[in-house]
């Protein structure tokens, strides 16, 4: 073997253990999300006031950290921070709120972990250069199983779960996709400002709906007069969980394709799982967590069916 090539299997591998590194590193920030919110709804949060909350501080912590670092505050264009705000901050945010006030943290981090099949599903729409290959297919339709076995059952035993709270939770993984294939085409040259310009966008889309939705005693009664944990779970939510992962992601999103960034949330339900099993003692049904492995299992297939698609094309072409 040449040199040149062993060069290139060099930085290749160290490009991948990276790429998992920073993978692991942000599921195990993002996995507190489920652990915090559903401290703060538990108490009466509403979900409109949380995002509003949650995109505030978030914000104020990474305009904290530019100006730290001497980066200085630079927004983006404003098209990015409204679009990044709404797919990746506010959407989201609210439903993952409104779920977790209705579902255990457990299977909501299951079921958002169909994010990567939303991902190659809006791919098919012009989004993205990738396209649907057989196996991908067949991976695609045993999640829909899976998901069947995770929401219909737990719904219909009278368990923890619902089938609004989990649909709530597939409209957050599809708006976390459509965030994704965004990034991604956007190319952002400055990840960290356009992680502060979708903060505030997420903030102002989250303050307006909850002025028109939410009465003004809303405010006094469910955020001003909460209690200490509240707000240490609000400023977790805010640094931990948001600030830290959207950051990193958006990097990651710098070096690696949407669909296999997307994998992300492979990891995200095992830190979820650990953190709602060891701080809040949730325990999951065995019929749901057999249909969590199925979901996992089947987005695993179908995302590494267009992986190896994708490198065939490659060396074809």
């Amino acid at each position: 073997m040449n040199s040149v090539a062993e060069t290139n299997l060099t930085g290749a591998g160290r490009s991948r253990s990276g790429a998992l590194a920073q993978m692991l590193l942000i599921a195990a920030t993002w996995g507190t999300a489920v652990l915090f919110i559903k401290l703060a709804v538990s108490h009466g949060l509403p979900p409109l006031i949380l995002a509003t909350l949650r995109a505030g501080l978030a914000g104020l912590t990474i305009g904290a950290w530019l100006l730290v670092s001497g980066a200085g505050i630079r927004l983006p264009p404003l098209r990015v921070a409204l679009l990044l705000g709404l797919l990746n901050g506010f959407l989201p945010n609210v439903l993952l709120a409104y779920a977790l006030s209705r579902i255990d943290s457990a299977p909501a981090a299951l079921l958002q972990a169909t994010t990567p099949l939303f991902v190659a599903a809006l791919g098919q729409l012009g989004l993205s250069a990738d396209r649907i290959v057989p196996r991908q297919a067949l991976g695609m339709l045993a999640a829909l199983g899976g998901l069947l076995l995770l929401i219909g059952p737990a719904a219909v035993l009278g368990g923890s779960a619902t089938v609004i709270g989990s649909l709530a939770v597939l409209g957050a993984a599809m708006s976390y996709a459509g965030a994704a294939l965004a990034v991604s085409r956007l190319r952002l040259a400055e990840p960290t400002q356009a992680a502060f310009g979708q903060q505030l966008a997420a903030m102002t889309f989250a303050a307006v709906a909850a002025a028109l939705l939410e009465p003004p005693s809303a405010w006094q009664h469910s955020a001003w007069q909460q209690p200490a944990g509240v707000w240490w779970a609000l400023l977790g939510m805010a640094v931990v969980s948001t600030a830290i992962p959207v950051i990193l992601f958006f990097r990651l999103l710098r070096s690696t394709p949407p669909a296999q960034a997307a994998l992300v949330h492979y990891l995200l339900p095992v830190a979820a799982l650990i953190y709602g099993v060891g701080f809040l003692g949730e325990r999951l049904q065995p019929l749901s967590l057999l249909g969590g492995v199925v979901v996992l299992a089947s987005v695993w297939v179908a995302n590494s069916a267009q992986a190896a698609a994708r490198r065939t094309a490659q060396a074809q072409g």
